[in-house]
């Protein structure tokens, strides 16, 4: 009953909200604290999240907080984002305790980590058994706190997110000696990694590149985010380089203006395609807000967010494909 009430509450308020709005011809903005997103709107949902947010972790890396990152057994296992694990990570749990953790497995293909710490008796997150949550769906992001960070609606049926295959960050033609690097486009991984206008890829991620097509296909087994080492030939030296791949639309913008108005809300994920299948969701998260649970009404997890796509475009992993690859990564 008390979930029930909290949800009419919330839907109570948010529709008295608006009308007080209307109705006040003086009042020309609502306060922020109304907002979706708002403190007094995020309170409402504060029992909604209460059984999942003791099982909600902060993952930390080099102490930074990258992640959120969901308790799913009561000894120590943690699933979270996997691209933003890089350095010494750590877990900061619902009781403040910061401990070590580490990387037990990942699958690329969805983003998922899953993680260990040295920690007993720890509330594993409540899974939902619905598979396909419906559009105008209340949902909320869990944090450590008492509050939700954020509170969204399911905007669309659940659906695949295609792969956009990313690049270097260079104009790439072909020579007799193999893909030749034509021009190096600034603020890029290309341009970070010290790449040069005349180098030649020989090698990338370990594989022989003879031809500038054969390099495009490597790329596609990877994504925006990933790192990869490059092997350069610049006159008589052979050059290594580490480079952060970058997606396509940041480099070649097929339509700028939408590119500004996704980012208006803040930045965005850096790995946030190649999905098999996600829960879409308006709510507005932080990149490191990802990799947590994201819950129904019922204060049951449908899945875990895993990226930041838009300005009000979130993806979480649906409950079947996270479950699923729990069991594929724990020993």
């Amino acid at each position: 009953m008390q979930k029930i009430s909290s949800m009419l509450f919330a839907m109570v308020f948010l529709v008295s909200a608006v009308q007080v709005f209307a109705q006040d011809s003086r009042d020309t903005s609502l306060h922020s604290s109304k907002f979706k997103s708002g403190t007094i709107v995020r309170s409402a949902f504060r029992d909604v999240v209460k059984p999942a947010s003791v099982s909600t972790v902060s993952v930390l890396a080099d102490g930074k907080q990258v992640a959120l990152g969901a308790v799913v057994d009561a000894n120590g296992w943690i699933v979270t984002k996997a691209s933003e694990l890089k350095g010494s990570i750590e877990c900061r749990l619902s009781n403040g305790k910061r401990v070590n953790a580490i990387i037990k497995g990942s699958d690329p293909s969805i983003d998922l980590a899953l993680l260990k710490v040295n920690a007993k008796g720890l509330k594993a997150v409540a899974w939902a058994t619905e598979k396909n949550p419906s559009v105008g769906k209340w949902v909320a992001t869990c944090g450590s706190e008492k509050d939700p960070v954020a509170v969204g609606v399911i905007g669309v049926p659940r659906r695949r997110i295609p792969r956009v295959p990313p690049v270097i960050g260079v104009n790439i033609q072909e020579s007799e000696r193999g893909p030749q690097i034509a021009q190096v486009f600034p603020n890029t991984g290309g341009a970070k990694a010290g790449l040069r206008n005349s180098d030649i890829i020989t090698h990338a991620a370990g594989r022989r590149t003879e031809t500038r097509e054969s390099l495009i296909r490597l790329l596609g087994n990877h994504t925006a985010g990933d790192t990869i080492d490059l092997t350069i030939q610049r006159g008589n030296q052979s050059i290594k380089k580490q480079v952060t791949l970058s997606r396509r639309q940041q480099v070649f913008p097929d339509n700028p203006q939408a590119n500004v108005q996704n980012r208006l809300g803040g930045e965005l994920s850096n790995r946030r395609d190649g999905f098999v299948a996600v829960i879409q969701h308006d709510t507005v998260l932080r990149p490191n807000e990802c990799g947590g649970p994201l819950v129904d009404l019922s204060g049951k997890a449908i899945g875990i967010n895993i990226a930041r796509a838009g300005r009000i475009e979130s993806y979480a992993l649906p409950v079947d494909l996270v479950r699923a690859a729990i069991v594929k990564l724990k020993p």
